[in-house]
């Protein structure tokens, strides 16, 4: 769903992309290249654009019924949410980091 919204709204596209263009993939200076390889979890919860985006995203298409809605009222009790939200945070950076170069 993910693409669907890049076709329908090509600025949100040339946005998300400039914010991650210009972060780097690591905190430190003291990086592999497999860490430059996947972006750095410290960095992928600071791009609040492509929180929102994801989120909105959700919104629009949820994975699930009403499960996930009450997740996210409650995320001390839903690590699994946490963690796959976190990960399509990390893939949509590297797919997107990697259409750039």
């Amino acid at each position: 769903m993910l693409h669907m919204n890049f076709a329908k709204n090509p600025n949100v596209l040339q946005k998300l992309q400039a914010g991650i263009d210009q972060l780097p993939l690591c905190i430190d200076d003291n990086h592999d290249d497999k860490t430059k390889k996947y972006p750095d979890y410290g960095i992928i919860v600071q791009m609040s654009y492509m929180d929102t985006f994801v989120s909105d995203v959700l919104k629009m298409y949820p994975i699930t019924n009403t499960a996930i809605q009450k997740a996210r009222h409650r995320p001390q009790h839903c690590a699994g949410m946490r963690f796959a939200l976190i990960e399509m945070k990390i893939l949509l950076a590297k797919l997107l980091r990697a259409a750039s170069s």
